[in-house]
């Protein structure tokens, strides 16, 4: 759809270069969005593996939990 919009500009004897900056910037723009989506994913993983190697062995190993990671996990999250 996007090539094709360039296209029609181009085909109105408009310079498309303006058009397509614009979809550069907005590529760019979602890019840079995702990213720190991404990172904050990032940060949130690396937390619950701290939070899940600081319970004790004796607890990991309890039998008829579902997961220490899980059952232990904070209420807040």
């Amino acid at each position: 759809g996007e090539i094709r919009e360039i296209l029609a500009v181009r085909d109105r004897n408009e310079v498309p270069c303006p058009y397509v900056l614009d979809l550069v910037r907005e590529k760019l723009a979602d890019l840079q969005a995702r990213i720190q989506r991404l990172q904050l994913l990032s940060g949130d993983l690396e937390e619950l593996v701290q939070d899940a190697a600081a319970i004790p062995t004796e607890v990991q190993a309890r039998k008829g939990q579902y997961c220490h990671m899980i059952e232990n996990r904070r209420v807040s999250e």
